[in-house]
């Protein structure tokens, strides 16, 4: 297949991006801060991709799932995945990282957006946990 991953570039660079957190991608460090492990940064799995993101029309490759802040608000973005917490990055952060935007509105996600590029290097997992800034974060121990 043939994917179509350019950059959205009508996004503007200062658009807020938010990331859903999964309480099993949060760590603590020597002080009992909470911090995101890079689990939280990886594109969907190929099969999930083809499921969900071929149907609805998007032919990029599989992607990082992001809302749109200005399309939602936490209440409803966070209303499917109780107890999940939030994190927020930039666009212009995230093209930083090499990453590409795409806006991919779904029937049941209308603020839906796609982070698209490689995210196996080590220096784009730790910059995808550099740039992120707590929302919604569990409390500290």
């Amino acid at each position: 297949m043939s994917y179509e991953d350019d950059d959205d570039t009508s996004i503007e660079n200062n658009v807020v991006l938010w990331r859903r957190i999964n309480p099993i991608w949060v760590n603590y460090d020597d002080n009992g801060n909470p911090f995101v492990t890079s689990q939280a940064f990886q594109n969907a799995k190929p099969e999930n991709h083809e499921k969900i993101m071929i149907p609805a029309g998007y032919k990029h490759s599989p992607a990082l799932s992001v809302a749109f802040s200005q399309k939602t608000s936490i209440d409803d973005y966070l209303a499917k995945t109780p107890g999940y917490y939030l994190v927020e990055f930039t666009a212009g952060e995230v093209r930083g990282l090499n990453q590409t935007i795409q806006e991919t509105s779904l029937i049941d996600e209308p603020a839906h957006g796609s982070v698209i590029g490689n995210k196996k290097k080590n220096a784009v997992k730790k910059g995808f946990k550099r740039i992120s800034r707590w929302v919604v974060a569990p409390d500290s121990k």
